[in-house]
């Protein structure tokens, strides 16, 4: 079953910029660490996020996601977009404002949060430098070191293994309008992250694919 319903869909779509489409396999004998070594056969782009609460405790979640559709960085004012997103091109900004620039982009992203959904569903994932103080605090002397005052990826597309339901949410964000184009990123997710999916070693061979899953 899919989350939201196509009726629930056309209800909401009016107010939102972007709907997250959410499907849910069972986890069997996958693991977070199997799915990250698939996804980095498959991107040199991705990401695991581990959801801990209290700092001690390991929180319901892991969230992974590969190929971004949008990087954004930022060093001592310039702004750089490395896009995939049409109607936003690549391109280069100086500013004294960096933050501006990610609510601007995220200003196109209104989603909503739907129940039965994991709490992530999409969005922005990476850093920001110690540096991002000197922006706000500019009379104060900010040591800077080789990295970037901001590195995000932009992803519209989640995998999120919830431990406690021992399943994996499949999510594939869709902008509003274009449900066609987003029912045809969801079978390959789901493939890399059933119980078929085949580990991709990352420099190897890419192996074939063995088996179907079908829902």
């Amino acid at each position: 079953m899919i989350i939201p319903s196509c009726e629930e869909i056309l209800n909401i779509s009016p107010r939102y910029d972007i709907i997250p489409l959410c499907r849910e396999v069972y986890a069997d004998v996958v693991t977070p660490i199997t799915l990250l070594r698939r996804l980095a056969g498959r991107s040199k782009r991705f990401y695991l996020l581990e959801s801990i609460e209290g700092g001690e405790k390991w929180g319901r979640y892991s969230f992974l996601g590969y190929d971004p559709v949008m990087r954004v960085t930022c060093r001592k004012g310039t702004v750089k977009l490395e896009s995939q997103v049409e109607g936003i091109p690549s391109q280069q900004i100086d500013t004294c404002n960096p933050l501006q620039v990610l609510r601007e982009i995220l200003g196109l992203y209104k989603s909503p949060r739907l129940k039965g959904q994991p709490p992530f569903t999409g969005g922005f994932v990476g850093y920001f430098a110690y540096a991002m103080i000197g922006y706000a605090e500019p009379e104060l002397k900010i040591s800077r070191g080789e990295a970037n005052d901001y590195d995000l990826m932009l992803f519209d597309k989640v995998i999120a293994y919830d431990h406690l339901k021992q399943k994996i949410a499949i999510v594939v964000n869709m902008k509003t309008g274009s449900f066609g184009r987003a029912g045809a990123s969801e079978p390959e997710l789901v493939k890399t992250a059933g119980p078929n999916g085949r580990e991709q070693i990352p420099g190897a061979g890419r192996p074939e694919e063995t088996g179907t899953w079908n829902i």
